[in-house]
């Protein structure tokens, strides 16, 4: 195996007659590269994907003179600049619609074809198919390119970073002969600039690379001159537009209002990306740098490890010897080992649309090192070939290489098992939040959002335990009292204590903002509904029959069982507190059909297991779906009337309570 290995992958004096040889790398790195995210396309959407990618209105209406000028989902609206992005995505709606496998594949696609391209420019570079071959396994299976993958809403500017290593690639390769590739350069790195702004590094890098391989001297400069002009045109027009369509450059404010302890900020987050560039376990959507600050800069946040940061503290002369070592030993080699120097300052230049000098959102994110990482993997390819090739004694050089492609197999298998770990957390909503609610620190926000989902499912118990550990993270603790209040008057109705429920109910109108209150008045009234004297027997009460009625439907259920009005929504649940009926109100649009809304809705409780038409009298139309949600079966039901659409999710549909479930759905009268 190890003499097959070095024949055919890792001696470069067979590259003048290499199409076989390249052909067949380009096939184990392809395999790889797709092996490790086939495991993608189980996963649902999250967070902000089922605002990209079905409630974007004018991606759905591929209105592409609205994309043009920056249209973005109303969530987004004024933040940021990405018409081709935009366009993109109106034409993936046009192809894929609500469906996720679509989604999934074109993310895999664009991360094989970027790593194709970094393939055959290393090869460009170095002019060595061995460092290429090491460089392009390492990037397609780096775990750290899993959250601009997996993560559907990140995967789509890919599309960005695919253009701008094409514009990279067909600028080094503008040689004698092929100036008209100057012309494919500036076109993609036109594409780049519009899709996502991560890729306005490249001018830079494209400079940096023409000052380490000496391309420039006086003869060329003015050919040079008039290049970069071309790039910098680009750059700068991009900017304007941004201007002109949203106001603003900024996503957001330097940290704790400074710029200084911004800046202070980025040399640890600046380490933090080597660390995991060169070492990826531990990841995470809000990475935590030394001293314990987070990458999110939220009410879950705390900012007194930004605010009492000083220059003289340890953890920042560490990041600032490190970062000044790292440039310093890239100027030393510019001349020995030019590749060397180029992949150390192509990591730092990579980063510096994201470094906060223009404030971001964000203190950093897995996602933004994506570029970066070829940096890493060139200099980790270019160090392994050169110790490979070190001219020793022939047994010292046997034991030395053998040994050298066991860590190299170790290291693909072992970053191949990261990537495939990493891209489970990214199955469904549950998972993301639960697995960023796990860490010590900055651990709260996943707590908060996963508490969200529990109480969105009328799983009270769980999501008032994921409030309560929010507050002893020292998160956001009004917002969390806030939910655990709620969730004690809703406790107190279900055990039919009027009084506790009053008394709960007071402190959640007292603690709400006046805009919010309305949105209370279904609890009050089923506090009201609360007889005054709770000494009936449930057995009793489930045996009478009571109305509820709302300004657009009514049903019937048993006096016993427990109804809560919040805004659209209305939650049923039975004395035990062991039965769940969510029934959420929404209409149809002017235009819109039965299954154009049904189409619309992706939110997914679980696996789905099986779905189709539903017979229910009462209404126009009715389709079910069937969800296996860690072994807990659950009914989604979407109920057609006129205009008027009832989703309906009921839980666990083994239990006995389904008969009583039948009985308020046969009750239901629309308004």
């Amino acid at each position: 195996m190890f003499e097959s290995i070095k024949e055919y992958l890792l001696n470069d004096i067979a590259d003048r007659n290499s199409f076989h040889r390249t052909l067949f790398q380009l096939i184990v790195i392809s395999s790889l590269t797709i092996l490790v995210f086939l495991n993608i396309f189980q996963n649902s959407f999250v967070i902000d994907d089922p605002t990209i990618f079905t409630n974007w209105p004018d991606v759905k209406n591929m209105n592409i003179t609205k994309l043009l000028e920056g249209s973005y989902p109303p969530k987004f609206q004024g933040k940021v600049y990405r018409p081709v992005k935009g366009i993109i995505a109106a034409a993936d709606y046009k192809i894929w619609q609500a469906n996720t496998f679509g989604y999934h594949l074109q993310a895999i696609v664009l991360n094989l074809a970027i790593t194709i391209v970094v393939y055959f420019m290393v090869k460009k570079l170095t002019e060595k198919s061995s460092v290429a071959f090491i460089a392009a396994l390492l990037f397609g299976t780096h775990p750290i390119h899993t959250e601009a993958i997996t993560f559907m809403t990140a995967s789509l500017d890919a599309w960005g970073i695919l253009f701008f290593f094409l514009s990279f690639y067909f600028y080094l390769s503008a040689e004698k002969g092929k100036k008209y590739f100057y012309g494919f350069s500036v076109f993609f790195a036109f594409l780049a600039f519009f899709t996502y702004e991560l890729t306005l590094s490249l001018p830079f890098i494209i400079i940096l690379s023409d000052l380490i391989f000496k391309k420039i001297n006086r003869q060329n400069l003015y050919k040079y001159l008039s290049v970069y002009l071309a790039f910098f045109s680009l750059f700068a027009a991009f900017f304007a537009l941004r201007i002109h369509f949203i106001g603003h450059v900024e996503e957001g404010g330097y940290f704790a209002g400074s710029f200084y302890l911004t800046m202070l900020t980025m040399t640890k987050a600046l380490l933090k990306y080597l660390e995991l560039l060169i070492f990826p376990v531990n990841l995470s959507i809000n990475p935590i740098l030394s001293g314990g600050i987070q990458s999110f800069v939220n009410n879950f946040t705390n900012l007194e490890p930004i605010k009492f940061q000083k220059i003289f503290d340890l953890d920042i002369l560490f990041s600032i010897l490190v970062i000044a070592g790292t440039a310093g030993a890239g100027i030393v080699l510019i001349k020995k080992r030019p590749i060397i120097s180029f992949s150390m300052f192509f990591i730092f230049v990579g980063l510096l649309p994201v470094l906060n000098i223009i404030p971001q959102k964000l203190v950093m994110a897995e996602r933004y090192a994506y570029i970066s990482s070829f940096g890493a993997v060139l200099l980790f390819a270019y160090l392994f070939i050169f110790i490979y090739n070190l001219k020793i004694k022939k047994i010292n050089k046997d034991i030395l290489q053998n040994g050298l492609i066991v860590f190299l197999i170790f290291t693909i298998v072992f970053f191949s098992f990261l990537t495939l770990k990493r891209n489970t957390d990214w199955k469904d909503e549950l998972s993301v939040w639960t697995a960023l609610a796990n860490q010590p620190v900055g651990g709260a926000i996943g707590n908060y959002y996963t508490g969200m989902l529990y109480f969105e499912k009328g799983d009270y118990k769980n999501a008032a335990a994921n409030f309560k550990q929010v507050i002893e993270k020292k998160g956001d603790v009004k917002l969390a009292n806030y939910f655990l209040t709620f969730i004690s008057v809703i406790n107190s109705i279900n055990q039919g204590d009027r009084a506790q429920a009053e008394t709960f109910y007071e402190k959640l109108v007292k603690m709400s903002l006046p805009a919010d209150r309305s949105s209370l008045e279904g609890l009050k009234k089923n506090i009201d509904n609360i007889p005054s004297s709770s000494g009936t027997s449930t057995e009793i009460n489930t045996q009478l029959l009571k109305e509820f009625k709302s300004q657009n439907f009514s049903f019937i259920y048993p006096k016993g069982w427990a109804v809560n009005e919040l805004g659209n929504q209305t939650q049923i649940q039975n004395p035990a507190n062991n039965f769940s009926i969510q029934i959420t109100y929404s209409t149809l649009l002017k235009t819109q059909s039965a299954n154009e809304y049904l189409d619309s809705q992706t939110k997914a409780y679980g696996t789905l297991i099986n779905q189709g038409l539903a017979q229910i009298p009462t209404v126009d139309y009715a389709y079910v779906k069937v969800w296996n949600d860690n072994n807990i079966q659950k009914m989604q039901f979407f109920l057609f009337k006129d205009k008027t659409v009832l989703e309906v999710i009921v839980f666990p549909v083994n239990s006995s309570d389904m008969k009583v479930f039948d009985k308020i759905i046969g009750s239901l009268k629309f308004y």
